[in-house]
């Protein structure tokens, strides 16, 4: 008897998936959702970080936080791939050096602690080989990271996301994001405005601009065709999508040891939806798979009323 093909060569290990279409079919129509991949004790996020970085949260199952610069996160797949535009944006070299050279400190930062609970326990147990150095992340050489952007699918504990949610301020409205899509009526893109705002000191360019340490915003849901990164008017939805921008300790949080359970790359299985929609004509989204989601509701669903 045959074996029933799987529907994408590089399923995520940590998610399911199901046929997109199935799942829109199920899902409100308007209003805003908040759709997410969980189960009773935990719920699943998606950042976009670059391939050095995720290589490294891969391998500490934390730690995708660069520096001290905010994170940008979704709970729906479909709506993060839009704004990530399916991982085809790419970092520059330069970005990447500096990236690099902030896991190295990193690391040996890590590496000191290390050799400090080493040298304590040698004194209990001098039996004990001193063999506590198994890191060497960062001999990665910078030819050997493509440019790409990553998308990573990090399983948090849903009491985290809940506490953001009941803590959560809305974007300003001064802030003119048309009604939180991140296009205006010419199909421009403006969700820049929501990220960045340049200061004339030295301190980081969010200080002032945001007091509290979660904010969210509503965002237009997309339908994944071309192009993209959902700019063109007939993708967009009348569901609203649920933003996070999480700053400070929340951002901290996120990347802490004691928050995550488990960190995946997910962009083989991301780059292979993409070549799918690139393929397609005519807007034909049954084979397109996402992971399995459904509307959640925090246990503080202030932000929903």
């Amino acid at each position: 008897m045959s074996r029933t093909p799987l529907p994408v060569e590089n399923p995520p290990k940590s998610l399911t998936i199901e046929p997109y279409s199935k799942q829109n079919r199920q899902w409100p129509r308007s209003g805003p959702t908040i759709l997410a991949q969980y189960d009773d004790d935990t719920i699943v996020v998606y950042v976009e970080t670059s391939k050095l970085v995720a290589a490294h949260a891969v391998k500490k199952q934390h730690g995708f936080r660069r520096r001290f610069e905010p994170l940008r996160v979704y709970t729906s797949f479909i709506r993060s791939q839009a704004h990530f535009e399916w991982n085809s944006k790419f970092d520059s070299p330069e970005k990447l050096k500096e990236q690099q050279k902030i896991l190295r400190i990193r690391q040996q930062q890590e590496e000191e602690q290390a050799n400090r609970f080493k040298k304590k326990k040698k004194k209990q147990n001098r039996a004990k080989d001193n063999d506590d150095n198994d890191d060497n992340a960062d001999k990665d050489d910078l030819n050997n990271y493509p440019q790409q952007r990553h998308t990573l699918a990090v399983r948090i504990r849903r009491s985290t996301f809940d506490q953001w949610i009941e803590t959560a301020s809305l974007e300003d409205s001064d802030d003119r994001l048309n009604a939180g899509d991140d296009f205006d009526d010419n199909g421009l893109y403006i969700g820049w405005r929501f990220v960045q705002s340049y200061m004339e000191n030295w301190q980081p360019w969010w200080v002032g601009r945001y007091h509290n340490n979660v904010v969210y915003r509503w965002v237009n849901d997309t339908y994944p065709v071309l192009p993209l990164n959902g700019a063109a008017p007939h993708q967009r939805l009348a569901r609203k999508s649920l933003e996070l921008f999480l700053c400070r300790n929340a951002a901290t949080v996120l990347t802490s040891p004691k928050t995550v359970l488990s960190v995946e790359d997910i962009t083989p299985f991301v780059n292979e939806i993409r070549a799918r929609l690139t393929n397609h004509k005519q807007g034909n989204v049954k084979d397109i798979w996402s992971p399995s989601e459904r509307p959640y509701i925090p246990s503080a669903d202030r932000i929903l009323e």
